[in-house]
């Protein structure tokens, strides 16, 4: 396990089953790659029952909260906060070599601030998380 792609979005509907289905690219709030650690700003708000887990196994996990939930994290930087173990890590497995800074590791990082300000405070959001191995 490398780290996680995640994704923010707006949840299709407040009617549709949360996990099932995803809406179009317009509805993206934020996204990036990040490190095994990526998905720690959740634990918090998966304890106190703000956000809840509906679909796990990296295929993806999937998560559903409220938007005044999540939203001051993905603004704030703290949910794309680098977050390493301090060491270097680095391995071989067949046909590949990696290495993970001691800093951890973000990429790809893209945040739509004109959609974040638009989106409701009582919105919900579903944050899609893809394992990177």
């Amino acid at each position: 396990m490398l780290g996680w792609s995640i994704t923010v979005r707006m949840a299709p509907s407040d009617t549709v089953a949360p996990g099932s289905g995803s809406a179009g690219a317009e509805s993206i709030l934020a996204r990036w790659t990040c490190g095994v650690g990526g998905l720690d700003w959740l634990g918090p708000l998966l304890q106190s029952g703000a956000v809840r887990q509906t679909q796990h196994h990296g295929y993806p996990n999937t998560y559903r909260g409220r938007s005044a939930d999540l939203l001051p994290l993905i603004e704030g930087g703290e949910a794309m906060r680098p977050r390493g173990i301090g060491v270097w890590v680095i391995g071989l497995d067949e046909g590949e070599e990696y290495a993970i800074p001691p800093g951890g590791i973000r990429s790809d990082l893209v945040v739509y601030a004109d959609r974040i300000s638009q989106c409701p405070a009582d919105a919900w959001l579903t944050v899609e998380a893809w394992d990177q191995s």
